[in-house]
């Protein structure tokens, strides 16, 4: 009932601030609607039992040890309690100030939510879609259940800001700050690589072969990068036979071919000529996210390295929408964009681990 009522408040914010005459810039319209969306899911968020979630509770446990350590014991590694140490650092400062576990999961949720405002409201032009997306493509329900992963997902989705405004201090020290949050950050540096090779069309045009042939040798690379990261072996292993995927198939062949035409698409579309070199960028991290995806039927947990790459979803779907050249056409994919997803993360509420009830102290 709460993911419902969630929804019907956004929509209602929706209505309220774009369709009502209120007199205020379209950027001042958008700052007010992202700020209540997202207050609204970081309550829930941060409201929520350790029941909800399947990671919850175990860092309530990790939080109730840390609290009792001293600095000297937290900094014997890189790791404490299996946990990196920004993280640790991150539950010790808010114990020092009184705090409980309550007051960690709501100060997080919180950062978490207005960090990926602002990576909305900085890539994006339409916030009403933005936020669907934002849910139906799981970062919201995914940050229930491995919150730790998703705050350094939110890291890194900013880190990418900067980097395409070319404040390359900035988005440096955010990548190092979500390694610290969590060692799977690394990724980040295929985004670097990919980045730096954007103006040159030849070789990005090559990159979806480059993917598929990862795809086909897996294994092996596999093998290859849990050698290199012992730690997070288990994110490698192989599960013997693919899970039944259902209807995110459906997804994925959507995902898959609109990052295909962005790359490849020919200008007669599209209003503006063609797409960038930054929407080519954005929709090989789509791809990208695909495949890590699909791989997780065969490779245990590789689905929570695609979470990186989730963010970008947000940005290709609107890239692929702006672009159309009937106003009607473009009118349909947006209002059926926000009917699927609704729908999809609303399917995706009825897992257990999702089951809403209230943190009780």
């Amino acid at each position: 009932m709460v993911y419902i009522i969630a929804v019907e408040l956004i929509i209602v914010y929706g209505f309220i601030i774009f369709l009502t005459n209120i007199k205020a810039s379209f950027n001042t319209k958008k700052t007010i609607f992202l700020t209540l969306s997202f207050l609204t899911l970081a309550l829930i968020m941060g409201l929520r039992a350790v029941s909800v979630g399947i990671d919850t509770n175990a860092y309530k446990n990790k939080f109730d040890i840390i609290s009792e350590k001293s600095f000297g014991d937290l900094f014997s590694g890189f790791y404490y309690e299996g946990i990196e140490i920004g993280y640790v650092l991150l539950m010790k400062l808010v114990s020092l100030i009184g705090g409980n576990y309550l007051m960690f999961q709501i100060l997080t949720s919180f950062l978490y939510c207005f960090g990926m405002a602002k990576f909305i409201r900085d890539n994006t032009g339409d916030p009403f879609t933005a936020v669907f997306l934002f849910m139906g493509t799981g970062m919201f329900l995914f940050a229930l259940n491995g919150a730790r992963q998703m705050f350094a997902v939110m890291i890194i989705a900013n880190s990418w800001t900067y980097l395409k405004n070319k404040n390359y201090a900035a988005s440096v020290a955010l990548f190092l700050a979500a390694i610290t949050m969590h060692l799977t950050s690394i990724i980040f540096l295929l985004v670097y690589f990919c980045y730096f090779l954007k103006d040159k069309d030849n070789i990005i045009r090559f990159v979806p072969l480059i993917l598929l042939v990862c795809a086909l040798f897996y294994k092996e690379i596999a093998y290859i990068i849990s050698s290199v990261f012992p730690k997070y072996k288990s994110y490698l292993n192989f599960i013997g036979q693919g899970q039944d995927v259902g209807f995110i198939v459906i997804v994925w062949l959507i995902i898959v071919t609109f990052s295909l035409y962005i790359i490849y698409g020919k200008k007669k579309f599209y209003e503006k000529g063609k797409f960038n070199s930054i929407d080519k960028i954005v929709a090989i991290f789509s791809l990208t996210y695909f495949l890590l995806y699909a791989l997780s039927a065969s490779l245990r947990y590789i689905d929570r390295v695609a979470w990186f790459f989730m963010p970008f979803l947000i940005i290709m779907f609107e890239t692929v929408g702006k672009n159309i050249q009937n106003i009607r056409i473009k009118q349909i994919y947006f209002f059926g964009l926000n009917i699927c997803f609704v729908v999809y993360f609303l399917i995706g509420t009825n897992s257990p681990q999702y089951v809403y009830s209230f943190f009780k102290v």
